[in-house]
């Protein structure tokens, strides 16, 4: 799996620049996550906080490959980039195929352990004894995001919200981001945009999640605080009535 886009070595510098900024927004929505969990202890909000934290840690070891490559230090390490591009990218799909399954079984609910599990062992099997492992591997990420989008634009249909909107909106990005990375990585011939763009979506996306997720805790926070000062003023009230 040689997992190096068929593009402009300028483009790599580029592309990890922006999942630099990805890894970012998704750190912070993994941690805003964690402490909307602790308001709410909704395990929802720990399983995904647990997913955008594995996708953190995928885009950091993937910037650090392409930015290896736009330093031309592929040429001056030869094997020993050999060796770190091998145990990057087999990372790199183990995480961010871990944190969409994740993110799935959120989106449908799925709390039957067994049944995870089984679904995880099927993808891995499926991806690591693939011909392609890298074409196959995207491409199941493309067909998981594609139904969490799905899933989030019934729910959105069904209840509409400011908050549903974002997820929606956030997944939809994703989805057309992995459409053009992916549609890039089979079909060398098409533009070198669909490799940036597809970056820029991806951005776009997590940034989006990150607004909404933020949101959620502020609204959480006005509301415990609401809570706590109707709680001290029943309690002062009574105190007078005694």
């Amino acid at each position: 799996m040689s997992g190096i886009p068929p593009v402009p070595q300028l483009f790599f510098g580029v592309g990890a620049t922006f999942e630099v900024l990805s890894a970012l927004a998704a750190f912070l929505i993994a941690f805003f996550g964690f402490k909307v969990y602790n308001f709410v202890n909704d395990r929802k909000y720990y399983w995904f906080s647990m997913a955008f934290a594995f996708i953190t840690l995928s885009f950091v070891a993937s910037a650090i490959v392409h930015m290896l490559i736009y330093l031309q230090l592929r040429e001056v390490l030869v094997d020993l980039f050999s060796l770190i591009h091998y145990g990057v990218i087999t990372g790199y799909v183990i995480l961010l195929l871990t944190a969409y399954l994740l993110l799935l079984a959120v989106s449908t609910n799925l709390t039957n352990k067994r049944l995870l599990a089984f679904n995880f062992i099927i993808l891995f099997i499926l991806v690591f004894t693939s011909a392609n492992i890298l074409n196959t591997f995207f491409l199941i990420l493309l067909i998981i995001i594609a139904f969490i989008t799905l899933n989030y634009f019934e729910y959105f249909a069904e209840k509409t919200s400011l908050t549903t909107f974002f997820t929606f909106t956030s997944f939809f990005m994703l989805t057309i981001s992995h459409a053009l990375l992916y549609s890039k990585l089979v079909l060398a011939s098409l533009s070198n945009l669909f490799y940036i763009t597809g970056f820029a979506f991806q951005f776009i996306g997590y940034f989006i999640f990150l607004c909404s997720i933020i949101r959620i805790l502020l609204i959480r926070e006005k509301g415990f605080k609401t809570n706590v000062l109707t709680l001290e003023n029943a309690s002062i009230r009574k105190k007078k009535q005694t």
